[in-house]
């Protein structure tokens, strides 16, 4: 599932994902499909991309397949419809990581702008190396 997004701003929002993920899917899955895959008229998806219209939490699972990428991502960023980052953050700190994990997570958030950027073999080889040699 892709969810990786080249975004120049410092924070992803929902509404900016939604129209970067339907133009990269536009070559092959039109917007109407894509609402039709997600149980919505084409008129709700594009009120969703305006911003005239927040997406129910309760939606993001099948927006989240109809647009084929990752439904964590989704979700946080649908949280944010609703209250800040730091919030959902909050909200999120029991996902199971440790602190050092959660560390690693939020400095990969911050790099990436919040983008859920697709970690290419070579980066995580370096990662996995860089950790090796601390033990």
């Amino acid at each position: 599932m892709d969810s990786s997004i080249a975004c120049t701003s410092t924070t992803m929002d929902l509404r900016k994902y939604l129209s970067y993920r339907l133009e990269q899917l536009s070559t092959f899955k039109g917007s109407d499909l894509v609402a039709t895959e997600a149980g919505i008229s084409f008129g709700l998806l594009t009120r969703f991309t305006d911003g005239t219209a927040r997406v129910p939490l309760h939606m993001v699972g099948p927006l989240a397949t109809a647009l084929e990428v990752e439904g964590a991502f989704l979700f946080r960023l649908a949280m944010e419809q609703f209250q800040s980052r730091e919030q959902t953050e909050e909200v999120f700190d029991g996902s199971g990581l440790t602190n050092n994990e959660a560390r690693l997570v939020a400095v990969l958030r911050s790099a990436s702008n919040n983008s859920d950027p697709d970690i290419a073999t070579e980066i995580e080889d370096c990662l996995r190396e860089a950790l090796c040699k601390r033990e």
